[in-house]
């Protein structure tokens, strides 16, 4: 049985007219949380650490200064991307050695992802993890558009190496969502469904990379890669009425290249209808599988 080349490389969104732009919806709602402001993706205020007093207890991080906080605050309110991307530089040059660095890179970060600058935005939100190794906003960030391929190195080391590198932010970042808390005023359920959608972001981030993954392989497309995809793909579409049409996509490319044309058929049929747009990518694929799934069934049969 002969299959398609996965389509690693070419446009998996079809209304978005690069690769970066895909993510634009999906990731700043990820980056956000759903509790409004122009900064609202908070896991806790900078300047809400206490202290115990007691002599055991070590050394405590220095508390930003009022000037310091002034300017933080400013750069959390500034709603020009343009104007913010110049506040965070004045604040790296000003406070070099401040506690705040990992959520002012991440603030650059959103704004150049705003900007539809893709490359920029996982600079800086990889500066913002090496200052603080449990900022979310900006693994997540990270975590999706590393593994894509209009980010992607073409070297086929330089891309293992890149691959590594968004495994473990999505991994990590799979472990801080298990730890986030409720933020003020926010239902139960609404808490719930915005865990979820985070864990769903970075199951499908990890699905894409073992894809890639997938794509290495000396012999040809890697089955235990392959495998490990399907499992992240599914649980990042599984279980709920509207997932992600290019997570549904993907799938339905895993499962054409696993030879599950039943599954492969669902999948794809799924996706575009989720997302009308995916017609001309799906279709050539859905015909061809049909006629597949045509020719294996036995002289005779209905």
């Amino acid at each position: 049985m002969h299959l398609m080349g996965l389509r690693l490389s070419r446009r998996v969104n079809p209304f978005m007219e690069n690769s970066f732009r895909t993510l634009m919806a999906v990731l700043l709602w990820a980056a956000l949380s759903s509790a409004g402001g122009a900064r609202p993706f908070q896991q806790a205020k900078p300047d809400a650490q206490k202290t115990t007093g007691q002599a055991e207890t070590p050394p405590q991080t220095p508390k930003p200064s009022a000037e310091e906080m002034k300017d933080f605050q400013a750069i959390e309110n500034e709603l020009d991307q343009d104007r913010s991307i110049q506040m965070t530089e004045d604040f790296q040059k000003k406070y070099p050695q401040s506690t705040l660095l990992g959520w002012v890179l991440f603030f650059e970060g959103q704004d150049y992802l705003r900007k539809n600058q893709g490359d920029k935005a996982v600079e800086y939100c990889v500066k913002s993890v090496k200052a603080d190794a449990n900022n979310l906003g900006s693994l997540m960030i990270v975590a999706s558009l590393m593994p894509q391929p209009a980010y992607i190195s073409k070297n086929e080391m330089e891309k293992a190496k890149q691959l590594t590198e968004g495994e473990g932010y999505a991994t990590h970042a799979l472990e801080i969502i298990e730890q986030i808390q409720k933020q003020p005023n926010e239902a139960d359920d609404a808490f719930k469904a915005r865990k979820d959608d985070y864990q769903r972001k970075m199951h499908g981030s990890l699905g894409l990379i073992h894809l890639e993954r997938a794509t290495m392989g000396l012999g040809g497309m890697d089955p235990q890669e392959l495998a490990k995809s399907e499992k992240e793909y599914k649980a990042a579409v599984d279980g709920i009425d509207k997932p992600n049409p290019e997570y549904v996509f993907r799938l339905g490319e895993v499962y054409m290249h696993e030879k599950k044309v039943d599954e492969a058929i669902d999948a794809f049929t799924k996706a575009e209808t989720l997302e009308p747009a995916y017609k001309p990518y799906a279709d050539p694929d859905l015909e061809q599988l049909k006629k597949l799934k045509g020719a294996a069934k036995p002289a005779g049969s209905p």
